[in-house]
């Protein structure tokens, strides 16, 4: 079966999506399909990608088509040029299947379906919630887009009851498929807790709480957080904060830090956190960092909502807390300092490990494909 995954970007862009994209062609071809990622002229070389997303050499197909990226003199992006080749590369080779999940480049094809060519749709983010007073200029592009798809996936069901219900009240058929990350279990956590290491790993803009987590550091005595992730801009609005609430000695900014390095860096932690606040999408979407830190093998702390419990609902391993209560994240960071308690999260998050690894996902894949 051959899959061609069009995704409208020069690579690598250094974004979760990107990294995501890559690894999910690779555990596709992995389990058996005949995989190609169509991406823009002026990516990187073919060696170099598999080296910088951490995959194996020449695990699928890659073809690089013309696009327009801010790589001319007018420093002009326009996506029409990519679209167009894309449509030309499908129409030419006829795949069983088309996966997409940028909305501008789904909205191209689904609008121009070529017959015997199957097209799923991956949602991990909507323009609409429930909570929104206005539907978003995105909302009616993306419900009449969806409409044509013949299979969307989504990772949570949170998301898929949003999709059933009005405003969009589709009628094409909605599998869940868990998120999937590419962590190996990390070596036992240092013994000694003096201080309590902490790691946050993700993108530093509104909603993801990382505020709120540093001014919980600021109430909590021998504590040290490293933050990984972020643009230049974002990090020093954080540092400026830190250092007015008299911590910035207590947490190291590490900024964009590459896949393959990421674990050697994890190591030293005693325990992860994920601060998401109840703004937007948060309470709905799936979060890759708690998959994350659940294959990596540390215990967690999160905020309780929706998409939390609906993959750690066992709660092993998981210390939950008010979303944007900075005194509960607080008592969480204190009740970890306890080595017996840290002990025992440590034993159940365990459990988990393996749970989420993209070969579980390609599998899962595997299984929902041969029923379309």
């Amino acid at each position: 079966m051959r899959i061609i995954y069009p995704y409208n970007e020069v690579l690598p862009k250094k974004k979760a999506h990107d990294v995501y994209i890559f690894d999910e062609c690779a555990a596709m071809a992995q389990v058996g399909y005949d995989v190609t990622l169509l991406c823009g002229r002026g990516s990187a070389k073919k060696e170099e990608l598999f080296k910088h997303y951490h995959v194996p050499n020449d695990a699928f197909h890659i073809k690089q088509l013309p696009i327009i990226r801010k790589n001319n003199p007018l420093n002009l992006s326009w996506n029409y040029p990519f679209f167009f080749f894309s449509q030309q590369e499908i129409r030419r080779t006829k795949p069983d299947w088309v996966f997409l999940s940028v909305r501008k480049q789904g909205s191209y094809h689904l609008h121009r379906k070529i017959a015997k060519v199957r097209y799923l749709y991956e949602i991990h983010e909507l323009a609409y919630y429930p909570h929104m007073d206005n539907y978003p200029y995105d909302f009616h592009m993306e419900r009449m887009m969806l409409k044509q798809a013949d299979l969307i996936t989504v990772t949570t069901d949170a998301l898929k009851q949003i999709l059933l219900k009005p405003p969009y009240s589709l009628t094409v058929p909605i599998e869940v498929v868990p998120l999937a990350v590419k962590r190996e279990l990390l070596p036992p956590p240092p013994e000694n807790a003096s201080p309590l290491i902490l790691m946050y790993v993700g993108q530093l803009y509104a909603g993801q709480g990382v505020p709120s987590l540093i001014a919980a550091i600021a109430q909590v005595d021998e504590v040290k957080l490293k933050i990984v992730g972020g643009k230049g801009n974002e990090i020093l609005h954080l540092e400026k904060l830190a250092t007015e609430l008299g911590v910035r000695d207590s947490i190291e900014f590490l900024g964009f830090v590459p896949p393959s390095e990421l674990t050697e860096i994890a190591k030293d932690s005693h325990a992860f956190i994920a601060p998401f606040d109840r703004s937007g999408r948060m309470p709905y979407v799936a979060h890759t960092k708690l998959f994350e830190y659940a294959q990596w093998g540390r215990p967690i702390i999160a905020s309780e909502m929706p998409s939390v419990w609906e993959h750690f609902s066992d709660g092993n391993g998981v210390l939950l807390y008010e979303p944007e209560n900075t005194a509960a994240l607080a008592g969480c960071i204190r009740l970890l300092k306890e080595k017996k308690f840290r002990d025992r999260l440590q034993s159940e998050i365990n459990l988990c490990s393996g749970k989420y690894s993209w070969e579980v996902r390609a599998k899962h894949y595997q299984n929902l494909l041969s029923h379309y």
